[in-house]
């Protein structure tokens, strides 16, 4: 079963260019570094105002196969 990431890819690559495969990819990395940054912040000082952001980033890496 693919990820969202690789269906997401596979996607533009069907329909796009080179061009927007590459912004798609670094829109993903970015996606990917932020909720990793979110999570180690979050986790590191116990925020507990950000607990659905937390999740949210949680289930976004994982549905990214980047967990």
């Amino acid at each position: 079963m693919a990820t969202a990431k690789e269906e997401l890819i596979k996607e533009i690559k069907d329909t796009g260019d080179k061009h927007t495969l590459r912004l798609a990819g670094k829109l993903i990395e970015l996606e990917i570094t932020a909720c990793h940054r979110l999570l180690e912040t979050c986790e590191v000082h116990e925020v507990p105002a950000y607990q659905g952001e937390i999740r949210a980033c949680r289930h976004l890496l994982k549905a990214l196969g980047s967990a």
